[in-house]
């Protein structure tokens, strides 16, 4: 029969299926088929073994109706079976599910279905003594490789890519239905990371012959609004069981062996191991003593003098930041600095060297008067700030230093970044009177017309090309190249680098008078500029005083 909800009621005794809640309330078998009707059985039995009841859903076909069907004991040997039909609750629960586990941009799974059905994969293959992997993939920022893309651009690129996954892994993300044996599973677990989950590999060598042909894919050229973009994907493997036993631990060593991927300059992918391990919690270790000697005030700022070799006088000094040498020992100060992006902490070692540079800055000003420039090398994350011009009036108005003898070095990344967004920050900083310089010239690849319509005030030529100037005249080339491009943008220009009398000779034939370099002057403490100034000084004022003689 039916009850007021419009739900059919029926009565079940244990070994027969009878109509028994009305006379004209038809035999199970007459509504569904014999399969259907076996499950019901197998139910009516394990209900009447547990003495609990039970709730399950049936849909006979892809597009017809989906049905709840409730177990409930009515006796010894008696279940009562409530049918109601619910398509309209499941149509609402699955428009709900889609927005709780797709992603706009790709149309992918996002990250809490990944883990879900990771989970579900991991239970299966364990019952089979299967394996598993789960490769994270990481696509890199499209303007740290020569363009800068706006935010439509970039949703525009990662769904491009996540076709190409689809495309290349086939059958992937198919239906619940299918063998999830052989069904792999591709999703977008982060702003620009994939992850893809690989059921039932074969070994490790299977897992990275998948991987590798996926980052050659990726690392295929896209064409983004008729623009050429290339990306350097990295991944991490993590396969299971031996990398985890759950779906949380397979997921987190796979991204654990992603980011030793990302600061490994030697490989594009890592499989997850107790060395990846091991290098992770060397990083961590490292970033809690980068903060501790941030907090300790153990870093210390040195500056590099910039000369005017037609005077032989200091016109400019750049601050260095100093590592504490308990911290750096024997590490490599690239991977040091690189972790310090990784985690954050770049945002406040940039921090302290501001406040430390002009705290040296105020002092010599004070005592010399001198009019001598401060320069500044600031990292993407901190020029790509919303509010890194105003942080910097604010710090420059605090301590009376005025802003036209500021000077903030940023590097391609930087410069590229800022193109997407119209100059913002270049001219922001440009409009207090702060001069942006473009470091790594004449070797970093930039667009002229781009640099021409940017505020940058100033260009410094890459050392890289400074240090080969002796035996190679391709580098003489393009100093001059760069000297030309200067010259015809009014800028003024610096080599850097410079450390043997012959590059400066040489960089003087061709128009440098601005060097700077270890063959003029080691870094130097706020104490020792102080003396150079004072040199100066007197410098000066002997060749303004007219001679005893």
């Amino acid at each position: 029969m039916l009850d007021s909800d419009g739900a059919l009621v029926a009565i079940i005794e244990h070994g027969s299926i009878p109509a028994a809640s009305g006379n004209h309330v038809p035999k199970l078998e007459a509504l569904w088929p014999a399969s259907v009707v076996k499950d019901i059985r197998a139910a009516v039995q394990r209900v009447l073994r547990t003495r609990r009841s039970v709730r399950a859903q049936l849909r006979l076909s892809a597009d017809g109706p989906m049905h709840e069907l409730l177990y409930l004991v009515q006796g010894r040997n008696r279940v009562m079976l409530v049918i109601q039909d619910i398509s309209g609750r499941a149509a609402e629960l699955s428009v709900a599910r889609k927005l709780a586990y797709h992603d706009r941009v790709t149309d992918l799974p996002n990250r809490e279905f990944l883990l879900d059905e990771l989970q579900q994969v991991v239970n299966r293959q364990r019952l089979l003594e299967g394996r598993l992997a789960v490769i994270c993939l990481h696509i890199g920022s499209a303007d740290e490789l020569g363009y800068a893309l706006s935010v439509v651009q970039q949703d525009k690129l990662l769904k491009a890519l996540a076709d190409q996954l689809l495309e290349r892994l086939r059958g992937t993300n198919a239906s619940l239905d299918a063998d999830l044996d052989r069904v792999s599973i591709v999703a977008r677990s982060d702003y620009r990371q994939f992850t893809v989950l690989l059921p039932n590999v074969a070994d490790g060598a299977d897992a990275e012959a998948v991987t590798l042909r996926l980052l050659d894919m990726l690392a295929e050229p896209l064409t983004v609004d008729g623009r050429t973009v290339l990306i350097s994907p990295r991944a991490g493997v993590a396969l299971f069981p031996q990398d985890g036993n759950d779906a949380d631990s397979l997921f987190s060593n796979a991204l654990v062996a992603m980011d030793d991927a990302r600061l490994s300059p030697s490989s594009s992918y890592r499989l997850y191991s107790g060395t990846v391990r091991m290098r992770a919690l060397q990083r961590q270790d490292l970033a809690c003593e980068l903060r501790t000697a941030l907090d300790q005030d153990q870093f210390s700022v040195e500056f590099l003098p910039v000369i005017d070799t037609s005077s032989d006088q200091c016109v400019s000094v750049e601050a260095l930041l100093r590592w504490p040498a308990a911290l750096t020992g024997e590490q490599n100060t690239t991977k040091i600095v690189a972790i310090a992006e990784h985690t954050g902490l770049i945002l406040d070692i940039g921090q302290h060297v501001f406040d430390a540079g002009l705290r040296a800055f105020a002092t010599w000003s004070a005592r010399f008067s001198a009019t001598v420039r401060l320069s500044f090398n600031v990292s993407l994350q901190e020029f790509s700030q919303p509010d890194f011009a105003r942080r910097v009036s604010d710090i420059l108005a605090s301590q009376n230093i005025a802003t036209r003898r500021i000077d903030i070095e940023i590097n391609q990344h930087c410069l590229l970044r800022d193109a997407a967004n119209g100059f913002e920050a270049c001219k922001a900083l440009a409009k207090l009177g702060v001069c942006v310089v473009l470091d790594d010239f004449a070797r970093a690849p930039y667009s002229l017309q781009m640099l021409a319509n940017s505020s940058v005030a100033g260009l410094k030529v890459d050392r890289g090309v400074v240090a080969e100037l002796a035996g190679d005249s391709s580098a003489q080339r393009a100093c001059a190249a760069a000297m030309a491009v200067a010259t015809e943008l009014d800028l003024p220009i610096i080599a850097c680098g410079v450390e043997t009398a012959e590059q400066s000779h040489k960089l003087a034939d061709l128009g440098f008078v601005l060097q700077q370099g270890f063959y003029f002057s080691h870094a130097l403490t706020t104490e020792q500029v102080c003396a150079m100034l004072s040199e100066n000084r007197s410098a000066t004022q002997a060749q303004e005083s007219p001679d005893d003689a």
